[in-house]
């Protein structure tokens, strides 16, 4: 499918560091891959360009699980909601499962019910529910922790988030949130000193900067000494008067002016990041996970995000925006508005040759239990730069096409 169309905002970007060099790496941006429609494709139209991919793509151009799980449902699939997995029932040779428990549950208000319901049993088990309560249903099941690394290698993509107000309207809101990034420094000499990052051209304004969540603004926060960061609604209206057509013509020149870029960074597998059981329980009476994890003094992390406010502010530099319109360019801060979080949980469960240090296989096949497959981004080794979506389909395809074979030969039966 071919790519779909740089934003303007890409463009201008483009035309200003193209081909320049930053500590000995040319700059250059490239379209960034998506499931998104180009083209009309697969019933599902062409993308045309809402800006709204997250949380929910409207028209359905952007590929969501729904589309596999619809299609799986229409061949026989059943799907039951409102259902955990408690643990996994092996057999007395520990090298199968034989069952998978789970309870349903409802709510009403702030009543909520759990029912037991009878367990079931297949020739294959496939857990695929991310990199958190993956490791969780294993680590409560004792199941498929040989290697002793159930819950460890626990990784997210740490992001660098700077924000401006360019002079001259960039025009963003237009097509997807992000079409276009700068991938120099994805991989290099460099990453034997700080992590790879790509960073990420965002075509909806100022939308995810926490400081405003513009256009509205959550709070009214204090004036300041001009009117333009945040640039809230609630900013403009309470803290300088902006009314009927001064706030629209205000609004109208602030939005077409915007520009966040957004750097998502390395992050190496450390196996004191983990997910552990909690002592307390859920209100299904289910354990909870209790999360380990240290980012702020990680030097690998630290030196990359130096590196990534290098980058930012070049991109600023040469659009000509002025010091005093660029927000969250320091390096080092200590709140959630400098550093945050993709969202990206990966590890866990890690893939490797070997039983002593690893979970599953290539195939994502558990070293311990034959018929237990795991899927997702917990099986991710490493993190690398990009988002885990493309990858964790890859792997999906290839253990489900294993998982054929295998059935083909016998290998499931008891």
């Amino acid at each position: 499918m071919a790519p779909l169309a740089p934003s303007y905002l890409d463009l201008q970007i483009s035309r200003a560091i193209n081909g320049r060099i930053l500590d000995d790496t040319r700059l250059r941006v490239t379209t960034v891959p998506h499931a998104i429609n180009s083209r009309e494709y697969d019933g599902r139209p062409i993308c045309d360009g809402r800006t709204s991919c997250v949380p929910l793509c409207s028209t359905r151009a952007r590929y969501d699980a729904m589309v596999h799980l619809e299609r799986a449902m229409r061949l026989g699939a059943v799907l039951r909601t409102q259902a955990v997995v408690t643990r996994l029932e092996l057999d007395e040779s520990r090298n199968r499962v034989t069952r998978v428990h789970y309870i349903r549950w409802n709510s009403k208000g702030d009543t909520f019910t759990p029912h037991p319901a009878p367990p079931v049993s297949a020739q294959v088990v496939i857990l695929a529910a991310n990199g958190i309560e993956n490791p969780m249903i294993l680590l409560r099941s004792k199941a498929a922790n040989k290697s002793g690394t159930v819950g460890c290698y626990l990784m997210d993509h740490p992001i660098k988030q700077s924000v401006a107000l360019a002079p001259q309207k960039l025009f963003p809101f237009r097509g997807p949130q992000t079409t276009s990034n700068i991938e120099a420094f994805r991989d290099g000499e460099f990453r034997k000193r700080y992590g790879a990052f790509k960073t990420s051209i965002k075509n909806d304004g100022w939308s995810t900067n926490p400081a405003s969540l513009w256009p509205r603004g959550v709070a009214v926060p204090a004036k300041g000494q001009r009117d333009d960061f945040p640039g809230t609604i609630v900013h403009l209206v309470e803290n300088w008067g902006y009314v009927g057509k001064g706030l629209r013509e205000k609004l109208e020149d602030h939005a077409t002016r915007q520009i966040t870029l957004n750097s998502a960074c390395e992050q190496l597998p450390i196996k004191e990041n983990c997910v552990t059981e909690s002592a307390n329980l859920d209100l299904a009476g289910i354990t909870r996970p209790q999360i380990h994890y240290r980012l702020n003094k990680d030097p690998y992390v630290v030196g990359s995000f130096n590196q990534i406010v290098k980058l930012h502010n070049f991109v600023f530099d040469s659009l000509k925006i002025p010091a005093q319109d660029r927000y969250f360019v320091s390096p080092d801060a200590p709140d959630a508005l400098i550093y945050g979080g993709s969202g990206h949980i990966m590890g866990t469960t890690r893939m490797g040759n070997s039983v002593s240090d690893s979970v599953v296989t290539r195939d994502c096949r558990s070293h311990d239990h034959r018929n237990l497959f795991v899927v997702g981004s917990s099986v991710f080794p490493t993190g690398a730069t990009a988002n885990p979506t493309s990858t964790i389909a890859a792997l999906a395809l290839r253990t489900a096409a294993h998982i054929v074979e295998e059935r083909k030969k016998g290998s499931f039966n008891s």
